[in-house]
């Protein structure tokens, strides 16, 4: 995993699985009504389940 540090510009390549984690809680149900707002996309992440 990476953490960007404030300032730092982060790049990913096309179709290239990623998260992003919210600085703070956010509600579940909060993501869901902004799906098709931010263009998510859910996979599966052994990465990010462990984390």
């Amino acid at each position: 995993m990476i953490t960007p540090a404030q300032g730092d510009f982060l790049v990913v390549p096309p179709n290239t699985p990623h998260a992003l984690e919210a600085a703070g809680e956010t509600d579940a149900a909060e993501l869901g009504r902004t799906s098709d707002l931010y263009d998510n996309h859910y996979v599966e992440s052994a990465a990010w389940q462990a984390r």
